[in-house]
């Protein structure tokens, strides 16, 4: 895999504190422990037998044994069990063994110890359970007596670093108790000094690691709070409960002491908001039990405590707080007044004053809690319900933060969870605990608990989904068991007792597409039953089928909907069908087949799969005999389209399959034909479904067949190219599935043959079906053969995919070395692995060339396939082999192509794993070019990966060597990235972890030098990335006198030799001018001071010959530069994620110092790059390094992100630095250390937290305020803003922002008044990205819930702070524009500034969504906004009167919608008098109606529409007074009311309209005044579109409400057409366009003759001609001569202009008609019409090729697609040859759509092929687009075989033409000498799809097929005699081609060069199919020549070899037969890229 850096997955949070749960022991301590053990193990069995895994002892000894923390739970829970088992039978044996074990597992606790939890509650339990049943109280008091004392005699000083977590077990121990009451306060004590020490370090956290602290900590809170529940009666002591203590009861006071500062140290866990929540919630239970104990030991008290401390505080001393009472008895002394508990609680944040609550509700006291209490005025007070309920219910609702949200919930979940334990322990109801009507809770509390599940449920956080499903399921229990407990039933009303039910019906209502609602329904179920929802709501099935169609709900839908059949069916007794059509349906059946069928037959692809996939199998697993059921009555629906019905017939039949419920063989033998089609079929996913038909079996050892075998073939054929990576990923997951049964079933075969005790069966197939070993050795080598031949040169994407991906999983299946945990097929693997090819030498040679190819992808996967290939590589075992393929590789890496780069480093790392690894085989090179490589054999592993390393280090030196004297001469010709790329992939392989000391030394040395190569490289192209224009940079090469640059480090002596290394492995051909070049480069300076003087100005290319790299010399050095800096950065990135960092130098591989260094490197790469590539890339390493020093334990490097920060921080208020476009690297040097942060192991985010305060610092500068330096000022504001802009789109950090939002918002929005543009600028592209991130995100159909659908409430609920800002900032913005509206300039320009402000707001609002909810006291109500927006709507601005009556649709409730528009409409004078207020009046109401009709329905919608329209009849008078933007407006209002309706509900307001419309339209003559009227045009245009809709009802729907006759209408319809308005004519052509229905009623002829006559002519408009060409596309042909028509459209067709598309396809409409006319004239056809014949031709050739636009091609099939008839017209003997010929070369333009680069044109094209082809077949199938091409050639031979024009257009189109030469065909390479041409960038193909190998393999078929009729053709004798001449002179060339070029890289693979091997592969093709017995000497002189020729000292591609051997088997064959003798059969033909052969 390429080793692209990125975040190290597998470094979870949890992986360093479960290696600290580990528990470690001395293997000397353990060793007696285990023999005595082992002693105790029964006899005749080992700790290793099964049989004894449940004996104590074994137990134990596993645990022992074992190597991880998951695997000793495992144990310590299986010996809890045992133990629990025992002790409840009382068959305890062995006293003595379980006294050893009791003391072992003391030892490990309190001995040894353990931090793992689970282990040491297990250890407890066992302790205990075994101690009753021993009698050994006494003897453990004992023990634990003398534990405690050590436990509490050591000091904080000296601590035991497991002393907690001794503690909390030893307070588990049930013989603690009177251990623990002499030495409550002593282990207090302790625990408090260990919750300072904890806090203390918390509070640290930017310096330290904290994790360990955490979980600890986390203990030791615990442990508290288990103190405290369990030792109540010790705090009641009453002299400390008193507090009458003297000054000299020092033990009393002490004991206070301890206590106050346990209660300090919580108050600071709390105080402080960066502590995680769960030290949070620990912390508030031990707060609120403190409180409850010291309260008192009455309920009053404990009340009066409550009250006092956290509710309502009280001066009485005698009701204070206890807490408070506490510390002035010990500060009594302190003459400052103590902060009473009540204040400090305010200053809790909300969520920790919520845990406080929490541990209320969790207490004993709950009496004390729900018991209400009278308070002074009268009312009654219940703190659980009032307080604590209420308070953490709000929050529920209003927390903005996900996460504070989630842990609110959850508290909510455990106070319920709380009270419905005490009602079923109590069997008490909600009326006795809570002392009320359970009619007022349920009304005052329960429905608001429900409220918050109904807000919550659909959360995206699935935690607080989760949470609020568990809250449901509480709250319903508790209502049943509050019903059922009630002391008085009748008391409770009859609404509330059928809640459930009416529950269920809401639910059922919601919106379907709600994912938690199916999860909901399912805990209703029980309740109410199935046959209750479906009574009451009849389409509930039917509803739930189409819900499917978002893959995000179908999960849970499945469960929802098998639990409800299950249900169902039990709930129906099983049956009584009735005599009808469904007669053979049970009566459950009924309910659920038709709503399914109708389901899977109406809806689109998409639903109908999802249904398949999710619903069908749970279905058929429920009713299995459903199965042929429905595929009998889906023949019921005869209308349903052919395609649909193969769908659902095959997913009905694939889930039956996958039940076991049809065999392989009935379907086979029943359902063949279905198959087929639909592995031939267009749809993916019907292909899909049908392979997985074929694999899919319920048993992996089920006998595959052969017929299986074929399918699979075919399949794989018809499906090697163009599949889409998800659809490609099933093929594969599918066909592995496969794979492993074909293995399987075939394993137990061939064990059989020497096993009798192994039977087979037959699977009821004949022994000749089914397939056998020999079989199967055939189809593994067909596979191979297959996959490797798809990958050949110059194969597209497409096409390498699925055979590369293949590959990968077929080698991981096959071989014999992947699966040796298999020892069943070991036998047969190795049987395949020695007959087969699965390993040949053709494949490792295909596969090296393809780490040669253009995608990253395919080199990457081909390289981890030779990876999996046996050491050394098959076809690379002799030296001389490997030798070149060495050199290959490191000239690569020496290539200035990034490709080639890689190319050569996939190469290198392959040597290095199979040859230095495996075999010691170390290269060494050399500057001799003679000998430029030898080697050396070296056996250590260690040592050989070193050399090998510093063997190729010593070439990058070199080439470091030559960059510092000349960098541009080390851009062409050794440029550093490649090896540096190499020397990553290879050091990305050492397992540093496991080196020796000694060895880790060494690998020390080499990797500093490898960091200090580095960092020498980064230093010399930073110049060139960090300039002002990188693409332009052409650095001077400033040397002193002895040649070698200034700035080279000093004391480096340059060996020559070692600079020549570099140049001997360049990938450039000149190679001895190389070396001129680099020991002398005066010339090439003279020339770069020519071109700076201006004496010699070029074009800046070098080697111009075209024999080096061509490109601009700043292009060459702009990406050597970039790509070096990108590697180095990776390559640094690489070595610190595989090292373990310490700060100790001394044992670690990378020191302190150098990791320094390299993140200093980093930084300076980020701030002053302005490459864009070398900062991202460079941000990749530089994350890296920051994850990894976060994750560190080291306080000296866990804090260096911390320095970086600083110094980022400073470079942000730096003068100097410039402002680059969004501050180029800064943002990314902060995001990664935010990133690093979030994936290390803190649970604090204090750099997270401390960027984003500072950065808002600078950020909210005030503009207004002078500076001494206003380019500073702004400099650093700038750059804030666009940091926090990129921190708010980093996805690593994306759920930690939100309490930063509001803040953010507020800033950027403040920023929007700055008078500097670069922070307008920057504020504007960061509102972008907050509201996006606040409001607009994705609304799905799934996603409706109101935590998704952004509201007014619902916006500043969750930013609360943002409404005071954003009113105040609106009333004073406003407030300046209204009283500054003086001329001059600077006040008009910060209006202007003002107003862009005001524009944000109004956009931000305008964003959100209108609501149906009122809330009017709500103090974050709309109210006060919406005087302010409609102030803006009066604007003169017509854009900010537009977007403020947006912005005013979320402010309006839809309740209260249309009062608010009757106000509006009111307040509109009855004369116009300020045009611009009353515009701003009809756009608010526009806008109004247009947001808030979706959120109407049915009669709602009728009523609302109903009520407006009686308010606008009001002021249609506005119509009357012409003012066109009021007009249009209105008329805008009206037609979103829609026509219809008014003219049922106000049929006067309609003839209103309609009357003015008309008049403007028909009897008005517009003035020029009218023509310069703004909106004029406008107006016109809604005119028209008003009478069109009225036109439309009355001819097509007959709403004739009598104001205009039909012939009216038709007449007025055709006044508009013809209208001289541009606007006008326009509309009602569109009109017409979308309502092709009225076309029908008007007179077609006069229309036609219109468009031809006048709207097409010269002059007139494009829009209007695009228009009238597609009208006329979709009339009738009607008119008498076209022959003027195509005259125009002739010439149209060539004109590149707007119409040029629509004149293509009104061609193809016409000429169906005009070609079928000629077919059947009897004249001969004249130059007129063979001139339109000819220009048919010409335009579907020339704009069907890949150069031109999709729009023309796509022109060009849809033309094809209106004159589909010329393709069908029946070709006979009489039918002249130049129609013939027309539909000929018409069937090869779809050849060549079929292989067009876009989907869409090859997806329509195969529909338009595979009508034609099946044009008379009922069943028709869309075919693939690989079959379409098989048939349409099949087609073309079966039709014209006797026309010698085919076989002309098969040369044609394989470019063989011999008449002509043609310079441009691929053949002409053999006419030319071959250059090594080196462009730094390739030119991307036009077409990525085409195949010129498929056209070939298909024409050469054909050939085969129909040799005896094409052999007869003039052409024929031709082209053999150009075919033996091309192969002659090809071989020749190549031959000579390569001894002329030894030193390229493309020696030993020129036949590997697609522009090589192509022309040679279609002439052997060619040459091999018009093979010919007469003609024996002509291919026996060929064959002699070209193996000549071909079999040099090259790699000859192993496709052409084969077809060598074809045609040498063909002769050999024939040659026999002349001689007399034997012919044996020659070897077939392999055309390896068709299905469909002879």
């Amino acid at each position: 895999m390429k080793q692209d850096l990125k975040l190290s997955k597998h470094k979870s949070k949890t992986l360093k504190l479960e290696q600290e749960q580990f528990i470690e022991f001395d293997k000397n301590q353990i060793k007696p422990i285990q023999e005595y053990l082992q002693a105790h193990v029964p006899s005749g069995g080992t700790s290793n037998n099964a049989n004894n895994n449940n004996n104590e002892s074994v137990i134990l000894l596993n645990f022992f044994a074992t190597n991880n923390n998951q695997q000793q739970t495992i144990q310590m829970k299986k010996m809890e069990s045992l133990i629990t088992k025992l002790t409840k039978e009382a068959i305890i044996g062995n006293s003595e063994l379980y006294r050893y074990i009791i003391d072992k597992l003391v030892w490990i606790i309190f001995s040894v110890g353990s931090k793992h939890i689970q282990v040491n509650k297990s250890i407890v339990n066992i302790v205990n359970s075994l101690q009753s049943r021993l009698d050994l109280e006494k003897e453990l008091e004992l023990k634990f007596k003398d534990i405690t004392t050590q436990l509490l005699s050591t000091t904080i000083d000296n601590q035991d670093p497991y002393k907690v977590f001794k503690l909390g077990p030893l307070l588990e121990m049930n013989v603690k108790k009177t251990i623990i009451e002499t030495r409550f306060y002593k282990v207090l004590q302790v625990l408090g000094e260990y919750l300072q020490q904890h806090i203390n370090e918390l509070e640290k956290s930017d310096q330290l690691n904290i994790t360990t602290t955490i979980y600890d900590c986390e203990q030791s809170l615990k442990t508290i709070v288990h103190l405290f529940k369990h030792n109540k009666q010790i705090i009641f002591h009453k002299r400390l409960l008193e507090f009458d203590l003297s000054i000299d009861n020092t033990t009393d006071k002490s004991k206070i002491t301890i206590v106050q500062s346990v209660i300090h140290t919580l108050q600071r866990f709390l105080l402080n908001e960066a502590i995680p929540k769960k030290l949070v919630t620990n912390s508030g239970y031990a707060l609120a039990q403190l409180m409850c104990l010291f309260g008192g030991s009455n309920q009053k008290d404990i009340q009066d405590q409550i009250l006092s401390s956290i509710i309502q505080p009280t001066s009485n001393t005698q009701y204070r707080s206890t807490f408070d009472k506490i510390s002035n008895f010990i500060d009594s002394n302190k003459n400052s007044e103590m902060e009473s508990f009540y204040s400090k609680f305010q200053r809790f944040s909300m969520i920790n004053q919520l845990s406080i609550l929490r541990g209320l509700g969790l207490t004993d006291n709950i009496k004390c809690l729900t018991s209400p209490i009278s308070m002074s005025d009268g009312s009654t007070f219940n703190i659980y319900l009032n307080f604590i309920l209420k308070k953490i219910g709000d929050f529920c609702k209003t927390s903005m933060d996900q996460h504070n949200r989630y842990f609110s919930l959850d508290y909510l979940l455990c106070l319920l969870k709380s009270i419905l334990e005490i009602l079923k322990d109590e069997k008490s109801s909600i009326e006795i605990l809570f002392s009320m009507p359970y009619d007022q809770f349920f009304n005052s509390h329960y429905q608001s608990l429900m409220d918050l599940v109904w807000k919550n449920w659909e959360s995206t956080i699935s935690q607080i989904a989760s949470t609020s499903y568990e809250i449901f399921k509480i709250l319903l229990q508790i209502h049943e068991i509050t019903l059922t407990n009630t002391p008085n039933p009748q008391s409770i009303s009859s609404s509330t007792k059928s809640f459930i039910n009416t529950l269920t019906l809401k639910l059922i209502d919601e919106d379907w597409f709600l994912k938690s609602k199916y999860v909901l329904l399912g805990e209703l179920l029980d309740r109410v039953g199935p046959i209750f929802m479906i009574e009451k709501r009849n389409d509930l099935l039917k509803n739930i089928f189409a819900s499917m169609i978002h893959h995000t709900i179908c999960t849970s839908v499945k469960v929802f909907l098998e639990l409800f059949l299950k249900k169902l069916k039990q709930a129906i007794p099983s049956d009584d069908s009735n005599q009808s059509n469904t007669s053979d349906l049970s009566k459950v059946e009924r309910y659920w087949i038709h709503p399914l069928l109708d389901v899977l037959t109406k809806t689109d692809n998409v639903t109908s799969s999802r249904i398949i996939l999710y619903a069908l199998p749970c279905l058929l697993n429920i009713f299995p005999n459903s199965l042929f059921k429905i595929i009998t009555l889906l023949e019921e629906y005869k209308e349903l389209d052919y395609n649909i019905k193969l769908r659902i017939s095959l997913a009905v039949l694939n889930s039956a399959r996958q039940l076991a419920l049809i065999d392989g063989s009935k379907l086979q033998n029943d359902h063949k034909t279905l198959i087929e089609q639909s592995l031939e079929h267009q749809d993916e996913s019907l292909r899909l479904l049908a392979l997985d038909l074929i694999c899919t079996s319920p048993r992996n050892t089920e006998r595959v067949t052969k017929k299986e075998i074929a399918m699979i073939k075919t399949f794989l054929l018809l499906n090697s190219k163009g599949s889409s990576p998800f659809i490609r990923n099933q093929i594969l997951t599918i066909i592995q599935r496969f794979w492993i049964r074909l293995k399987e079933s075939t394993a137990k075969v061939f064990r059989a043959k020497t096993n009798t005790n192994i039977r087979v069966k037959s699977d009821q197939q004949s022994i000749d079906d089914l397939v056998q070993p020999d079989d199967l050795l055939e189809f593994i080598n067909w596979n191979m053969e297959f996959f490797t031949l798809n990958l050949y040169p110059d194969a597209p994407f497409p096409r390498k995919m699925l055979p590369l991906e293949g590959l990968t999983h077929f080698i991981d299946i096959w071989s014999h070395d992947f699966n040796l945990d298999k020892p069943s097929q070991l036998v047969l693997l190795k049987w395949i692995q020695e007959r087969s090819n699965l390993f040949s030498k053709q494949t490792t040679t295909i596969l090296i060339n393809n780490l040669w190819d253009n995608y990253d992808r395919c080199r990457e996967l081909a390289s981890d396939i030779l990876l999996k290939f046996p050491s050394p590589l098959p076809g690379l075992e002799l030296e001389s082999e490997i030798t070149p393929f060495l050199l290959w590789a490191i000239r690569l890496c020496s290539s200035p192509k990034a490709k080639e780069c890689d190319t050569g480093s996939f190469a290198l790392k392959l040597f290095f794993k199979k040859y230095v690894l495996a075999n010691g085989m170390v290269p060494i090179f050399h500057s001799s070019q003679k000998s430029p490589v030898t080697y050396q054999k070296i056996e250590d592993p260690n040592k050989a990966s070193m050399e090998y390393i510093q063997q190729l280090l010593r070439i990058l030196k070199s080439q470091v060597n030559i960059a510092n004297v000349n960098l541009l001469e080390s851009a062409k010709l050794a440029p550093m990235h490649g090896m540096v790329l190499a020397l990553r992939y290879i050091l990305y392989e050492i397992p540093y972890k496991e080196k020796s000391k000694d060895e880790k030394k060494q690998w020390k040395f080499l990797l500093e030098d490898i960091i200090n190569v580095g960092k020498t490289i980064s230093s010399i192209v930073l110049r060139v990335v960090a300039d002002l224009a990188p693409e332009g940079n052409i650095p001077s090469f400033t040397t002193d006198s002895k040649g070698l640059p200034i700035s080279l480090p000093s004391g480096i002596v340059y060996d020559d030799d070692e600079r020549l290394l570099a140049s001997n492995f360049t990938s450039m051909s000149l190679q001895s001018n190389d070396h001129e070049q680099v020991e002398n480069d005066d010339q090439l300076e003279d020339d770069l001071e020519m071109d700076e003087e201006g004496e010699e100005d070029e074009d800046m290319d070098i080697h111009k010959n075209n024999e080096g790299l061509q490109g601009g010399i700043g292009q060459i050095i702009t990406v050597c530069s970039w790509q070096c800096t990108k590697q180095v950065s990776l390559l640094l990135g690489a070595i610190l994620d595989r090292v373990e960092l310490n700060d100790n130098s001394q044992e670690e591989l990378v020191s302190f110092k150098q990791i320094q260094e390299i993140g200093q490197l980093f930084l300076t790469t980020l701030l002053t790059s302005r490459h864009k590539g070398a900062i991202e890339k460079t941000y990749l390493g530089y994350q890296i390094l920051c994850s990894t020093l976060l994750k560190s334990n080291q306080p000296s490097l866990y804090s260096l992100p911390s320095q970086w920060l600083e110094i980022l921080f400073k470079r942000v208020r730096e003068q100097s630095l410039q402002i680059t476009r969004r501050s180029a690297g800064l943002p990314f040097a902060f995001i990664g250390i935010l990133t690093g942060e979030s994936t290390g192991y803190q649970e604090t985010r204090h750099l997270l937290s401390k960027t984003i305060n500072t950065l808002l610092s600078a950020a909210n500068v005030d503009s207004n305020q002078d500076c001494d330096n206003e380019m500073a000022k702004y400099q650093s504001q700038v750059h804030s803003i666009n940091i926090l802009k990129s921190i708010f789109r980093a996805r690593a950090i994306f759920n930690e922002l939100d309490q930063y939002l509001e803040p953010t918002l507020i800033t950027v929005i403040k920023a929007f008044s700055s008078k500097s543009w670069s922070v307008r600028n920057s504020a504007t592209m960061a509102f972008s990205i907050l509201v996006d991130r606040v409001v607009d995100s994705k609304k799905l159909k799934a996603d409706k819930s109101i935590l998704n659908t952004t509201t007014f409430y619902h916006f500043f609920s969750r930013m609360p702070s943002v409404y005071p800002f954003l009113l105040e900032y609106f009333r004073n913005s406003l407030a300046f524009i209204q009283q500054n509206q003086s001329t001059d300039k600077d006040q008009l320009e910060k209006g202007k500034v003002i107003q862009s402000s005001i524009y944000a707001i109004l956009v931000l609002f305008s964003r959100l969504q209108p609501s149906n909810i009122i809330h009017p006291n709500d103090p974050l109500s709309p109210s006060q906004f919406v005087p302010l927006i409609t102030q803006c709507c009066q604007f003169s601005s017509y854009m900010v009167r537009q977007i403020s009556a947006r912005a005013l649709v979320p402010l309006v409730s839809t309740l209260e919608l249309v009062p608010f528009i009757s106000g509006l409409i009111d307040q509109i004078p009855m004369t116009i008098v300020d045009c611009n207020k009353t515009h701003g009046y009809l756009l608010q109401i526009y806008h109004l109606i247009k947001g808030h009709i979706p959120t109407f329905s049915g009669k709602e919608l009728d009523q609302m529409v109903t009520s407006i329209l009686s308010q606008l009849s009001k002021i249609t008078w506005i119509l009357n007074q012409r003012v066109p933007p009021l007009s249009f407006t209105l008329l805008r209002i009206f037609m979103i009311l829609d026509v219809k309706t008014i003219s049922i509900s106000h049929p006067e307001v309609l003839k209103s309209l309609l009357s003015t419309c008309t008049d403007e339209l028909f009897k008005r003559t517009p003035t020029s005044q009218d023509n310069e009227t703004p909106m004029f045009f406008s107006y016109l245009e809604k005119c028209t579109e008003l009478v069109l809709v009225f036109i439309r009802n009355t001819l097509l729907e007959n709403s004739n409400v009598g104001f205009m006759t039909r012939q009216e209408c038709t007449d007025n319809l055709l006044k508009l057409f013809n209208s001289s308005f541009y606007e006008i004519k326009l509309n009602t052509m569109k009109f017409l366009l979308k309502n092709t229905g009225l076309l029908e009623v008007l007179d077609q002829k006069s229309l036609q003759s219109t468009i031809i006559g006048n709207m097409i002519k010269p002059g007139q408009n494009v829009e209007i001609k695009k228009k009238s060409f597609k009208l006329l596309g979709k009339l009738t042909m009607v008119s008498d001569n076209d022959i003027d028509l195509f005259t125009l459209l002739q010439d149209m067709v060539w004109q590149r202009n707007g119409i040029q598309i629509d004149s293509i396809v009104l061609f193809g409409h016409y000429f169906q008609r005009y070609f079928i006319n000629l077919t059947q004239q009897s004249q001969p056809i004249t130059l007129d019409q063979q001139k339109i014949l000819s220009t048919w031709t010409k335009m579907t050739q020339t704009f069907s090729q890949s150069n031109q636009t999709l729009e023309l091609r796509e022109g060009v099939l849809q033309s094809i697609q209106s004159a589909r008839d010329i393709l069908l017209v029946p070709v006979t003997p009489s039918t002249p040859n130049t129609l013939s010929h027309l539909i000929i070369d018409t069937w090869f333009i779809l050849i060549t759509l079929l292989e067009d680069d876009n989907e869409s044109v090859r997806n329509n094209c195969t529909v338009l092929v595979s009508s034609v082809l099946m044009n008379n077949q009922k069943q028709a199938t869309i075919l693939e687009v690989s079959k379409s091409m098989e048939l349409v050639f099949s087609h073309l031979t079966s039709l014209f075989l006797d026309k010698d024009y085919l076989f002309t257009r098969f040369i044609q189109e394989l470019n063989m033409s011999q008449t002509t030469e043609n310079t441009n065909s691929e053949f002409s390479i053999f006419t030319r000498q071959f250059k090594n041409t080196r462009a730094l960038f390739d030119k991307e193909q036009d077409n990525y799809f085409f195949e010129k190998m498929v056209k070939v393999q298909l024409i050469a078929n054909q050939i085969d097929c129909h040799y005896s009729q094409f052999s007869k053709h003039s052409a024929f004798e031709g082209l053999v005699e150009y075919l033996k001449d091309l192969l002659a002179q090809g071989s020749i060339w190549v031959k000579s081609t390569t001894e002329s070029n030894q030193s390229s890289v493309w020696n030993h693979w020129f036949t590997f060069n697609y522009q090589i091997f192509l022309p040679l592969y279609s002439s052997l093709v060619i040459f091999i199919s018009l093979y010919s017995h007469s003609r024996l000497q002509v291919y026996k002189d060929t064959l002699e020549k070209v193996q000549s020729n071909l079999t040099g000292n090259f790699k000859l591609h192993p496709i052409l070899s084969q077809q060598l051997s074809v045609l040498s088997s063909k002769f050999k064959s024939n040659n026999n037969l002349v001689d007399g003798g034997t012919s044996a059969e020659p070897q077939k033909q392999n055309y390896f890229l068709i299905s469909q052969t002879k």
